[in-house]
């Protein structure tokens, strides 16, 4: 599992573009079947003058073979199963791909993060957007690969189970 949310980018035109950099990430991906690669969608939400919230993922969130985190409020009280209570962030990056893939794969909470700041060696205080929300599905998804390998005579599970476990 690696977790990338270190930034998207891409033109306005580029928004949900395959391109070689995605297809750089697919083919590590399809190389190595159990490794898992997590990469945020971006925070370009509403930056599309053409599609409004649509069609706003930034380079390499269209990667076919990674998962793609969006992010989503914090749900109070924990989530029941009441799905209309999950709400997207007002930045995370939405799909679909242009080939009309649905992106992002998943979500996480990734809204008012209380984390590191750079400010000095122990200050702290609150973030917001997918590089917030994509550690936090990368993490869960060591966690059920370690309760897998726990349960399963030490063996790793493939991506693609993992992915599908997840979606």
């Amino acid at each position: 599992v690696s977790n990338h949310s270190y930034g998207a980018w891409g033109q306005q035109w580029m928004f949900g573009f395959y391109d070689s950099y995605c297809q750089f990430w697919d083919e590590i991906a399809y190389n190595a079947p159990f490794y898992t690669i997590f990469q945020a969608a971006g925070n370009q939400q509403g930056n599309n003058s053409t599609k409004g919230i649509w069609d706003t993922l930034a380079l390499p969130a269209a990667a076919k073979n990674c998962v793609t985190c969006g992010s989503v409020q914090a749900i109070s009280g924990g989530f029941s199963g009441d799905l209309s209570k999950i709400v997207i962030s007002g930045t995370s990056s939405l799909g679909p791909t242009d080939d009309g893939r649905i992106k992002p794969d998943i979500v996480g909470c990734g809204v008012n993060i209380y984390t590191l700041t750079s400010s000095n060696d122990t200050s702290y205080g609150y973030w917001s957007g997918t590089s917030f929300s994509t550690p936090n599905v990368s993490g869960s998804a060591a966690l059920l690969q370690q309760h897998y390998k726990a349960t399963h005579s030490n063996s790793k599970m493939r991506s693609a189970t993992l992915r599908g476990l997840l979606i």
